[in-house]
C-alpha cells in the first residue's frame, strides 16, 4: 500500500474515532444491523471486483508492471496489498459490531454503557470505545472502498 494511502486512513480512523468517542456517540441495535448489512455488502463488493480482476487483461498486465512508489514489487502486488488490507478492515468492523450487539443484547443497552475500562485513574466506558472504533474502521472502509473502485473502474476501461 502507498504510504499516502496509509496516512490518509490513519489519520480518518483517529479523527472519527476521537470525535466519536469525545461526543459519546452511541449507535443503537438499528444502526447495528445496517452497518452489518453495510459492511456485508462492500465485502461482497471486493469480492466481486477480485473475482472481475482475476484473469482479466488488467491482472496480466499489473503482475508484470513494476510499481513506480515501492521499487520492490508489481502492481499486481501493490493491489494485492490494498485487498488484504480491505477484507481484514471488513470483517474486523463486522466483528465488532456483532459483538456490539451481543453485548447490548446479553446485559442491556443501559447497562453495557456502565461497562467501565479504567486506565491510569481515567474511566472508560467499554461502549464507547467499542463504538468509536467502530465507527473509525467504517470511515477507513468508505476509503478503501474508494480506492478499490476506482482501480476496478480504469481496469474496465482497459477491459473493453
Amino acid at each position: 500500500m502507498y504510504k499516502r494511502h496509509i496516512a490518509f486512513m490513519t489519520i480518518i480512523f483517529i479523527t472519527i474515532s476521537f470525535l466519536s468517542f469525545g461526543s459519546k456517540f452511541q449507535i443503537n441495535e438499528e444502526s447495528v444491523n445496517n452497518l452489518i448489512t453495510f459492511f456485508s455488502i462492500v465485502f461482497g463488493f471486493y469480492l466481486t471486483t477480485f473475482s472481475v480482476l482475476y484473469g482479466s487483461k488488467t491482472c496480466t498486465r499489473l503482475s508484470s508492471e513494476q510499481d513506480p512508489h515501492i521499487k520492490t514489487q508489481t502492481m499486481l502486488q501493490t493491489l494485492k496489498k490494498y485487498f488484504q488490507t480491505s477484507f481484514v478492515i471488513s470483517i474486523s468492523s463486522t466483528t465488532i459490531l456483532v459483538i456490539i450487539g451481543m453485548l447490548n443484547w446479553a446485559v442491556g443497552i443501559e447497562d453495557a454503557k456502565k461497562l467501565i475500562l479504567n486506565i491510569k485513574g481515567f474511566p472508560i466506558p467499554i461502549s464507547d470505545l467499542i463504538v468509536s472504533l467502530c465507527l473509525g474502521l467504517s470511515a477507513v472502509n468508505i476509503i478503501l472502498m474508494y480506492i478499490i473502485l476506482k482501480i476496478f473502474l480504469n481496469s474496465f476501461l482497459e477491459e473493453v
